[in-house]
């Protein structure tokens, strides 16, 4: 797993579903990963944006995905984050038209510090009480890029929990 600036030292909390992949998985981690995602993994390819897939007897979980053109990690809420700067989004999963589960934006947000904003984060528990599950972020630096970005993510995904830069 590539390290993260944005979160502990890239791992993932213990008891994250994601980090029971980092060794091979036994019959127990796998239906306890099928207990946690509710048999996802019976559904067509293509759920969780493109990530979560059987292949004979792995099972890959997505530890990224993209939003728009841009790619962001795939954390649980809560862990020990680092005072770095960047992108955020509250997202769950949802099913699309088709029956495919995917990635849904419920806030997005940007941050000079995710180690001060994001674990008392005002809009996380209505995004929870929506469906969110994780928290998708991209470290970036400049707040010019930052603004920019996040006001073309907010005009492209419409999360509710977004009104001012709708």
């Amino acid at each position: 797993m590539s390290k993260n600036p944005a979160f502990g030292l890239g791992a993932l909390p213990p008891n994250d579903p994601l980090a029971l992949l980092l060794t091979p998985p036994s019959e127990e981690t796998l239906r306890r990963l099928r207990s946690h995602y509710n048999n996802f993994f019976d559904q067509p390819e293509g759920i969780i944006g493109s990530g979560l897939r059987r292949h004979a007897s792995r099972i890959h979980l997505p530890q990224t995905t993209h939003w728009l053109n841009y790619k962001f990690d795939v954390y649980r809420h809560d862990g020990n984050w680092n005072a770095v700067s960047g992108l955020y989004v509250f997202a769950g999963t949802q099913l699309d038209s088709q029956g495919i589960r995917r990635w849904y934006a419920y806030y997005i947000g940007k941050t000079q510090n995710f180690a001060d904003y994001l674990p008392t984060h005002r809009k996380w528990p209505a995004a929870v009480r929506l469906g969110a599950t994780h928290v998708h972020i991209m470290v970036i630096w400049g707040e010019e890029t930052r603004k920019s970005i996040e006001r073309e993510l907010i005009r492209a995904y419409q999360p509710p929990l977004n009104i001012a830069l709708k």
